[in-house]
């Protein structure tokens, strides 16, 4: 029985592991702006990410994304490598498929509701090889971002004034990158370009969000002089 839990939890370390494998252990604070990050917009109101879990606002527990909404603030943001394109094409049923180059990078960025817009956390995707996309959290320590590597639910506590002019503490739990996947895999908007759960990629960030496929194409093209899909 001993041998066997021990074979589960080795097992779920390496699989823990290998969704973030390849990604950097080490980001700048100004990654985004290094990389030059556009923001898009989700077209769908629902299925929404978990920001957190078992999430306590004024020891009272939160209960909508509304109670959320009043100290977290979130958007989501891609990167494609300088110089290169998403390669468009169709399947055997006519649907289009983007084929992301290595390098792309899908983040959704989290924040306090406080006067210096503090970071909560980040959750990156990132197009490590021809046929794998990487997941990682970061968390802010020092002067860096971190890849974090925890197992479960990480508890944490925070306090803050808002924006608002209101103190606020907070105890939740940070969710595991198996979570991230999952439900990815799940809400995709495009459920057509991936065929299992391992390579499962972006959920708004694909053809069939018009807010993407139009409008981030649009600003990408006027700010950075070329078009981003092919």
């Amino acid at each position: 029985m001993k041998l066997f839990l021990a074979i589960i939890f080795v097992f779920s370390l390496q699989a823990s592991a290998e969704l973030s494998d390849g990604m950097k252990e080490i980001l700048s604070l100004d990654h985004l702006k290094e990389n030059y990050f556009l923001e898009f917009h989700n077209f769908r109101t629902m299925p929404r990410a978990p920001i957190a879990a078992r999430v306590i606002i004024n020891e009272e527990p939160a209960r909508s994304f509304e109670d959320l909404l009043k100290v977290f603030t979130e958007k989501v943001l891609a990167h494609i490598p300088d110089g290169q394109t998403i390669t468009a094409t169709r399947n055997n049923m006519n649907k289009e498929v983007w084929r992301y180059p290595i390098g792309t990078q899908v983040i959704h960025y989290l924040t306090f509701n406080d006067e210096y817009d503090s970071v909560f956390e980040f959750r990156m995707m990132e197009r490590v090889s021809d046929t794998r996309w990487a997941f990682g959290i970061y968390h802010k320590e020092e002067n860096k971002f971190k890849l974090q590597h925890y197992k479960g639910l990480l508890p944490k506590e925070y306090s803050f004034v808002g924006k608002d002019g209101k103190d606020y503490s907070l105890k939740l739990n940070h969710i595991p990158l198996h979570v991230c996947q999952n439900c990815h895999n799940r809400t995709t908007s495009a459920p057509h370009q991936y065929n299992n759960l391992e390579d499962v990629g972006p959920c708004e960030f694909t053809p069939n969000n018009p807010k993407v496929k139009y409008d981030w194409v649009k600003k990408f093209t006027q700010e950075r002089g070329y078009s981003p899909i092919q």
